[in-house]
C-alpha cells in the first residue's frame, strides 16, 4: 500500500474541512445575531489548523487509528487551510488591518 493519498481525496478532505468549518461557524454567528461580514470572518479565522491539528495526526498515526495515505492527505490540508487565511479575508472584506486596527488607522509608514 502505498503511502500517499490520491489528489482527489486530498481535494475532497480539504473542500469538506473547509465548508465544515466555515459553514458551521457562519450559520452559529448568524444564528445569534453576528451580522453577516463579521459571521464570514470569524468562519475564516476559525478555519486554521496548523499545528494542533499535525500533534494529533502524529498520535493517530503512531497508534494505528489511521493509515498513512489519509495522514498524508491530512498533513497536506492543516497547512493548507492556515496560509489561505490571508486570502481568505480579502475576499471577504475583512482584511487582516480591518480586523486588528480601528478605522482609518495604519500600521504602514506613509
Amino acid at each position: 500500500m502505498s503511502s500517499l493519498a490520491s489528489p482527489g481525496v486530498t481535494l475532497a478532505l480539504l473542500t469538506v474541512a473547509v465548508v465544515g468549518k466555515v459553514g458551521g461557524t457562519l450559520l452559529g454567528a448568524r444564528a445569534t445575531g453576528v451580522e453577516g461580514r463579521t459571521a464570514w470572518q470569524l468562519g475564516v479565522l476559525l478555519n486554521t489548523r496548523g499545528l494542533t491539528e499535525l500533534v494529533f495526526l502524529a498520535a493517530g498515526l503512531h497508534l494505528g487509528v489511521i493509515q498513512p495515505p489519509l495522514y498524508t492527505s491530512l498533513v497536506v490540508v492543516a497547512p493548507v487551510t492556515t496560509l489561505a487565511i490571508g486570502p481568505l479575508l480579502d475576499a471577504v472584506g475583512g482584511g487582516v488591518r480591518r480586523l486588528l486596527l480601528p478605522a482609518g488607522e495604519t500600521i504602514l509608514p506613509e
